[in-house]
């Protein structure tokens, strides 16, 4: 129906003046077609991966980006402890996996909130591609791909569950530009749809935004991939309702990447805890990331934080410091380091003779020390901690040196499984 530009009557999708949350509201909807976990051949997006979409148990939404990273709504998204349950198909009783938010941030002045899970997804659970095409205008949105064209919807398949199934899909086309409106106590330029009541634009299963709707995605299927569009936002309460809003992701693609580059390698809590402080009061994802190399020394950051080194100081660049322990005529290679006793880490120890065949022990933390997995190849023979989680270690392996026989030794770590 093309109302551009409408703006009155704006509702935030969190107003509690709301009746009760209701379901996405799709007409001539049906369970078959539109419900996505009833798993039937017929449901709209069946030809779609959908097994990047989650949501929490507290009526939450996140569309993973990358295989630890997702986008939800600022003014409703899954906060820290709260867990994303992501299911491989269309199928609730197949394969899922559950994974925790462990932080995250807004992007600029916007409702995009880009958040950051425990641990990567397995293969298997596919990241959207995102829109990345900057939009600045009521002309750049109508010479856009997707101006008014279908695009797919997502929400609540039930008013009163909050269940991780509680999803449904319908579709709408995208047919309105804010330059600046103000939604949600937010304003920025944003997209929209409306919602036909007079029969002139009508698409199959029309679909409108409900409460608890925001910080799902907006799809559009580019070449094949349903591709996030924009993030639901807000909705108009004028015509039951008529408008659906979105947050135009395109918008922040280079603030999106920049993020998903700086966490190439997962994080923990206990890392995003240690960042702002170890980086100067800085708390930008894209600037404090465990991928990057802050001082430039060749440690990844994640890698100074594990060891507990400085990651805005190039001389702090070896963790481990080597030493010959001589034993009733023996030697044997002895290692020193630090780390932490974050319960999300899991460091290892790896011992070769020809940097190809390895004998790899895990570090144990329980109980308030440190032991080795296999004493019987590598033994921790000090240890002392000076506080804040922080640990000395000193470990040997109880091979001795022989004569021309080279040893290696390589102290690792990574986010525990």
């Amino acid at each position: 129906s093309n109302r551009k530009g409408t703006v009155a009557g704006v509702l935030s999708l969190l107003v509690f003046s709301l009746p009760l949350p209701a379901a996405l509201l799709i007409e001539g909807g049906d369970p078959a077609f539109n419900h996505r976990f009833d798993n039937d051949p017929a449901f709209i997006a069946a030809a779609y991966d959908l097994s990047g979409l989650a949501r929490s148990s507290s009526n939450r939404w996140g569309a993973l980006i990358s295989s630890n990273i997702f986008l939800s709504a600022h003014h409703f998204h899954p906060g820290p402890g709260q867990t994303l349950t992501f299911f491989a198909t269309n199928d609730q009783l197949g394969a899922f996996v559950i994974r925790t938010v462990i932080g995250g941030q807004r992007l600029g002045n916007s409702d995009v909130w880009v958040g950051v899970l425990d641990r990567s997804l397995p293969p298997g659970y596919t990241p959207f591609p995102f829109f990345s095409d900057s939009i600045q205008s009521q002309a750049e949105f109508e010479a856009s791909l997707f101006f008014n064209q279908e695009a797919y919807m997502v929400g609540r398949s039930d008013d009163i569950d909050s269940s991780v199934v509680n999803m449904a899909v319908g579709k709408n086309k995208v047919d309105l530009w804010w330059d600046a409106g103000t939604f949600t106590g937010i304003s920025v330029s944003t997209i929209g749809a409306s919602r036909d009541l007079r029969g002139r634009d009508k698409v199959q299963y029309e679909a409108a935004l409900q409460y608890a709707d925001s910080g799902a995605p907006l799809l559009f299927d580019v070449s094949g991939a349903l591709t996030i569009l924009g993030m639901n936002w807000f909705v108009d309460n004028l015509e039951t309702p008529s408008l659906s809003g979105f947050s135009y992701v395109g918008n922040y693609a280079p603030q999106i990447q920049a993020v998903i580059d700086a966490f190439e390698v997962d994080a923990t809590s206990g890392y995003l805890a240690w960042a702002p402080s170890a980086f100067g009061g800085l708390t930008d994802l894209s600037l404090i990331g465990p991928s990057l190399d802050s001082d430039g020394d060749g440690l990844i950051n994640f890698m100074e934080y594990a060891f507990v080194l400085d990651p805005l100081s190039g001389s702090s660049l070896v963790p481990a410091q080597q030493a010959i322990h001589e034993d009733s005529g023996q030697q044997y290679f002895d290692l020193a380091f630090s780390v932490r006793d974050d319960p999300d880490l899991q460091y290892t120890v790896r011992l070769g003779s020809d940097l190809l065949g390895w004998s790899s022990v895990a570090l144990v933390f329980g109980s308030g020390s440190w032991s080795s997995a296999d004493p019987g190849v590598v033994s921790v023979v000090s240890q002392s901690n000076p506080g804040a989680g922080v640990w000395s270690l000193g470990i040997r392996s109880t091979d001795p040196l022989v004569a021309g026989v080279p040893q290696f030794a390589v102290v690792g770590v990574e986010v525990a499984p």
